[in-house]
């Protein structure tokens, strides 16, 4: 057993009604075996004991982990030994401290918090104690602080049985209905007694094979009121028939108890959710799941409207993106068609430009024929310079001939249309 469960708030819950509980039933403890010595296995902070000690017995010894804070102790702290009760060598542990043994060994709503194979030996050295044991364990679905080994009554009986310890249930219907006994004593509170022993020949007739299992009402409610087990299904075959093998074997004389669905499947998947002892230990609070539930709706439909406001806005922005992209494309359209319109600027610009170039080469061509003929006329005019009439006449016609010339090489019209009238039929002069 570890500590980590059992800290000052568990054992401030139970404390106060666990010793008003044992002022209930120790008077009937004392009138029945008067024992003197009395050690209390799993004793938390020692509230059975201090109860003992208002009557009268002084021999008293508290054992369990050594997580229980000293401070809290309702025993004196020389009377409080820590062992860990998961661990086997209690007996000697014990004489180590206490040699003088016991006449009573207490051990209340404890054995469940032990692992379940734990639970033979555990029995085993209860007996080792002392020649009466008074005992108590939380029933199957009982639920508590890490109960871990919940069993039938009739289970524990059959582990005592097999110590040579006899089943006595002298005192459950006395407190059954006691305003100060906590229902769960009142359910599972038994006497076993070492066979030939005379606490065996004091207490009342042996429940050797009387049913032993009761549900108190107020732990029927407890359960059905306040707790809801998620894994409850898993269990539906295997806990009816697991009892009904106990109750069986423990009716029957048995000393060994039957091998338990519940563990045989625990065994086999070791892993699984829903096994033995998770199908009794896991609860679950339907109304605060639900609450959840509801929450988590309220906020998924709260994300929902988000989210149809961001789908709302995303569609208008590509509303606009869309108006924007129709803008660009017919910019872009309008762009293309200036561009193509251009394109045929600079086409015919290119046309003209070839034309005006196609022009200026026949000018050139006119201008070294004008030149040509100039040479020509002046040969003509050296080869008149004697006859004075024929050279006047040449001399008029090359200066007319020069005037022209340098007419047609100062006029830019001139020179851009001359080659076009000449092709028009143009002749020199």
């Amino acid at each position: 057993m570890t500590g980590a469960v059992y800290d000052a708030a568990f054992y401030a819950d139970q404390g106060d009604e666990s010793l008003a509980s044992a002022r209930v039933v120790f008077p009937l403890i004392l009138a029945a075996l008067n024992p003197a010595r009395i050690v209390d296995i799993g004793c938390g902070v020692g509230t059975w004991l201090a109860a003992a000690a208002e009557c009268g017995i002084a021999d008293t010894l508290g054992v369990d982990g050594n997580y229980v804070d000293r401070a809290a102790l309702r025993i004196p702290p020389n009377r409080f030994l820590p062992a860990d009760l998961a661990e086997p060598g209690l007996p000697r542990r014990i004489a180590e401290h206490h040699p003088a043994g016991f006449d009573l060994a207490l051990c209340l709503e404890v054995a469940e918090h032990l692992p379940h194979a734990r639970a033979s030996g555990f029995i085993a050295e209860l007996c080792a104690l002392a020649d009466v044991v008074v005992f108590s364990a939380a029933l199957p679905f009982q639920y508590g602080t890490d109960h871990i080994n919940e069993q039938w009554p009739e289970f524990w009986a059959i582990l005592f049985r097999a110590n040579g310890f006899r089943c006595f249930d002298p005192w459950r219907d006395r407190i059954w209905s006691h305003p100060r006994v906590a229902w769960w004593y009142a359910q599972n509170l038994l006497v076993f007694a070492r066979e030939g022993s005379p606490a065996a020949a004091t207490l009342p007739h042996a429940a050797d094979a009387a049913p032993l299992a009761r549900v108190h009402p107020l732990c029927w409610l407890s359960g059905t009121l306040n707790l809801w087990r998620p894994y409850r299904a898993a269990a539906r075959d295997e806990e009816p028939a697991d009892y009904r093998a106990v109750r069986n074997a423990w009716a029957q004389g048995a000393t060994t108890p039957p091998a338990l669905a519940a563990l045989a499947r625990a065994t086999a998947n070791p892993d699984a959710p829903d096994r033995f002892p998770l199908t009794r230990t896991i609860v679950a609070d339907p109304e605060a799941m639900l609450a959840a539930a509801e929450t988590a709706s309220a906020q998924a439909v709260a994300e929902r409207d988000r989210l149809a406001g961001e789908i709302h806005t995303l569609r208008a922005d590509i509303a606009n993106l869309e108006a924007d992209l129709a803008a660009l494309t017919a910019d872009r359209d309008r762009q293309t068609g200036e561009i193509f319109a251009l394109g045929a600027k600079i086409s015919a610009a290119n046309a003209t430009n070839q034309l005006l170039e196609a022009a200026n080469s026949t000018l050139r061509q006119q201008v070294a024929k004008q030149e040509t003929h100039l040479a020509e006329l002046s040969d003509r005019a050296q080869c008149a310079a004697a006859a004075g009439a024929e050279r006047d006449a040449i001399r008029k016609e090359l200066a007319a001939a020069h005037h022209l010339l340098a007419c047609m090489r100062e006029s830019t019209s001139w020179r851009l249309t001359r080659p076009l009238r000449r092709l028009r039929g143009f002749r020199s002069p």
